[in-house]
């Protein structure tokens, strides 16, 4: 059993396998997906909080999760808002993520991931 053993990365080292942990910035699974699972990006504290525990676990290396699904909100790639006509919904830019707003968070995950 795995809790008796330890922790996930821990148990790979043990068996010889890479530990690859996977961070994103969040995930909204209600639109477009049968998954309802939604985990909000709360303006980059969870990409962060993604980025500690991987490190946490000194991996071999670190994987990012971005689909490029702008209705998921798993993307890190530059965005601005958009609202598709008769959809009743809209995409969402990082404005106000890390503090800025703006043309400069259309970018902003991928500048705080290259420092």
């Amino acid at each position: 059993m795995i809790s008796q053993r330890g922790a996930p990365h821990a148990l790979a080292r043990e068996d010889r396998l890479a530990c690859v942990p996977f961070v994103a910035p969040g995930f909204d699974g209600t639109r477009g997906t049968p998954i309802k699972t939604v985990r909000p990006r709360l303006q980059g504290e969870t990409y962060d909080s993604m980025w500690q525990g991987a490190i946490q676990a000194s991996p071999s290396i670190i994987t990012v999760t971005t689909y490029n699904e702008w209705r998921e909100g798993s993307q890190i790639e530059p965005a601005q808002p958009f609202c598709p006509p008769n959809q009743g919904l809209c995409y969402a830019d990082y404005s106000g993520d890390y503090g800025v707003t703006g043309t400069v968070a259309m970018s902003v995950y991928l500048a705080h991931t290259a420092a």
